[in-house]
């Protein structure tokens, strides 16, 4: 989040990059992603990223979420968590509420 104007954008690539960028469009920092993206979300200074993780068996989805805090001028680098999806299902949206829950 940027203190001038407290906006700031990351955008994934086809190329499994993570580009962070602060208000005034000049890239802060690009993160590798584990596997290829699925879906991104943003509420206030948190970003979800939802990543294919591995080959999945047939007919299910092998999808890990994680949760980037891009707040501050450092940050860790969170843990990928499997996402559980039920045999046949598809991920089609994910987001958070007004409370900022994922």
């Amino acid at each position: 989040m940027c203190t001038f104007c407290g906006f700031q954008l990351a955008a994934a690539t086809d190329r499994r990059n993570l580009r962070f960028f602060s208000c005034g469009g000049m890239q802060r920092e690009v993160l590798s992603l584990p596997g290829p993206v699925v879906a991104l979300a943003g509420h206030r200074i948190e970003i979800e990223v939802a990543v294919h993780i591995s080959v999945p068996l047939p007919g299910n989805q092998a999808i890990s979420i994680a949760i980037f805090s891009v707040g501050g001028k450092k940050h860790r680098l969170p843990t990928f968590t499997p996402l559980p999806l039920a045999p046949k299902s598809l991920l089609s949206w994910i987001g958070f509420t007004d409370q900022g829950t994922v």
